[in-house]
């Protein structure tokens, strides 16, 4: 039912230490069973809470706490100017994950997304007058190569300042395919419309012109940026980050390799996003055999554009299997995604050390989706700020 939606929601942390049961019946044969799903079945890390959390509600493992059934009167501190950005969800299933970008032409509008369990997509809520009110819809992705219901994840909204668009990023995958994509829908006007599911941008996708599937292959959180430099080579320009799970056959499913990729496109056509034309690059590479470590296990690559025009991509060093992180590292690209420079590790020994316990999980919690209202402003948070040193060094410390 979509007619409300929940302002009673789980942290991703919450629904981490769900036991995931068999997504399919029991008489159904084991190969019928995606990989992905096997690897979450088995495996408490690796594969991240959003694809874990879709594998609880298509396994009924979603549950809702007498906690959560209770109406909540308030939301945040009086002190602070909270407003309710997502409409409520009946049951009222999670709403997380959010992401948010401004338009880069007019500061009172903004776009945002969160996965949503009451459906297989995305709550999008877009707003016109600076984060006081927000208009609520929700849309389902669809295989690229057949139409077919598949699940979203890991919502990365981006502005466009070439293309004075909104883009949306999303995982397409399902529980009972080992089909895996990564896909973009467009808005152009101002979030209130977007791109048809039946006909996304294809970032990648583990499906071959001949029909085949790669099973051992699962595309994971993947993140977006764009450059808006009106100076820069690359000018409108969108990239595509993500990490590439490669899993092992047999019951468990483990990942032996899991490193992160770049994709890239210059043009999202408003009339056929599906004629978009994407190039694809290995900022790490493969390592078959690793078992799921070293330096080809990443995660979380999160990637920005410099004022340079350059791609920077900053990621984990975390074990394929575990999720127990043991680095931050950096990597940029000064030919538009086409290559990166070496690899750089930014945190110094002692620094931070990983919980080595993997059962240590936070306890549940509940949330809200909501917005601090102030009067929308370019480059809010400023995280080039944070790497202004390591980029006025081209990355190389």
């Amino acid at each position: 039912m979509r007619k409300q939606r929940s302002t009673r929601l789980f942290a991703a942390a919450a629904l981490a230490s769900l036991v995931i049961t068999a997504l399919v019946g029991n008489t159904a044969s084991a190969h019928k069973i995606p990989r992905w799903v096997k690897h979450v079945q088995h495996w408490n890390g690796g594969i991240s809470n959003g694809v874990r959390e879709r594998a609880a509600q298509a396994s009924g493992g979603l549950v809702i706490p007498q906690t959560l059934s209770r109406p909540v009167v308030k939301i945040g501190s009086p002190a602070l100017d909270n407003v309710q950005m997502n409409g409520d969800s009946d049951p009222p299933l999670p709403q997380d994950e959010p992401s948010i970008a401004e338009s880069l032409d007019d500061p009172m509008n903004a776009v945002a997304a969160s996965n949503d369990y009451t459906g297989d997509g995305f709550w999008i809520g877009s707003t016109t007058d600076g984060g006081q009110t927000w208009a609520s819809q929700w849309k389902d992705p669809k295989f690229s190569f057949d139409g077919g219901r598949c699940f979203a994840s890991d919502p990365s909204v981006a502005y466009s300042l070439r293309d004075h668009a909104f883009y949306l990023s999303t995982l397409c995958y399902f529980s009972t395919t080992p089909a895996s994509e990564i896909q973009v829908w467009k808005s152009v006007d101002g979030g209130g419309t977007w791109s048809s599911s039946q006909q996304p941008a294809l970032v990648v996708t583990n499906h071959a012109t001949d029909g085949s599937i790669d099973a051992s292959v699962f595309y994971d959180k993947e993140l977006m940026a764009v450059d808006n430099t009106p100076g820069s080579p690359y000018f409108g320009r969108l990239y595509v980050t993500y990490t590439k799970f490669h899993m092992t056959g047999g019951s468990y499913a483990r990942s032996d390799y899991c490193p992160v990729q770049a994709a890239y496109t210059d043009a999202i056509p408003t009339a056929d996003p599906a004629a978009s034309s994407w190039g694809h690059t290995a900022i790490v590479p493969d390592a078959p055999g690793a078992k799921g470590t070293g330096s080809s296990a990443n995660q979380f690559s999160t990637p920005l554009v410099d004022d340079q025009g350059a791609l920077d991509v900053a990621f984990v060093q975390e074990d394929c299997n575990t999720s127990i992180d043991h680095a931050l590292y950096f990597a940029r690209s000064d030919t538009g995604g086409a290559s990166f420079g070496g690899i750089v590790r930014v945190d110094r020994p002692g620094w931070f050390s990983d919980n080595p316990n993997a059962n240590d999980n936070l306890p549940g919690k509940c949330g809200h989706l909501v917005a601090i209202v102030r009067r929308l402003r370019r480059h809010v948070d400023r995280p080039e700020d944070d790497q202004r040193e390591i980029e006025r060094q081209g990355g190389s410390t």
